[in-house]
């Protein structure tokens, strides 16, 4: 029995066209909400877009994890063991751990704290 999610499985190519409208998506987006927001860096401005924003990044966390759960092949033999696929994943062969994490910081988490801060009046410290 499979243990793991086949790379080629519909799912995994249904994440993968998610994944690419969304990327689209914050391309088109961020740009243009950064600088309507440039110039109110400390202000109350609110990003009528956020739950959006929110969603797309919950779902890139999620597609981190799901990485770890994607079979893999070696040298053409597909091979669903977790570790290596979890080495692979880690160390780059496969993909770059480090670079999704860091692509993927949930900046609209981060925004959202900061509006109900500035709803609140709360001191952000």
């Amino acid at each position: 029995a499979q243990r793991m999610v086949h790379p080629e499985s519909p799912l995994v190519t249904m994440v993968q066209a998610i994944s690419l409208l969304l990327l689209t998506y914050t391309a088109a987006v961020v740009p243009v909400i950064v600088g309507l927001k440039w110039d109110d860096i400390g202000s109350c401005w609110r990003n009528p877009l956020l739950g959006v924003d929110m969603f797309v990044d919950t779902f890139f966390l999620l597609e981190i994890v799901m990485a770890f759960c994607i079979g893999t092949y070696v040298q053409g033999i597909y091979r669903d063991d977790w570790g290596l696929v979890a080495q692979r994943y880690i160390c780059g062969q496969k993909g770059n751990l480090v670079f999704d994490l860091v692509t993927s910081v949930p900046v609209s988490y981060v925004e959202l704290w900061s509006e109900r801060v500035c709803e609140t009046g709360e001191d952000a410290r």
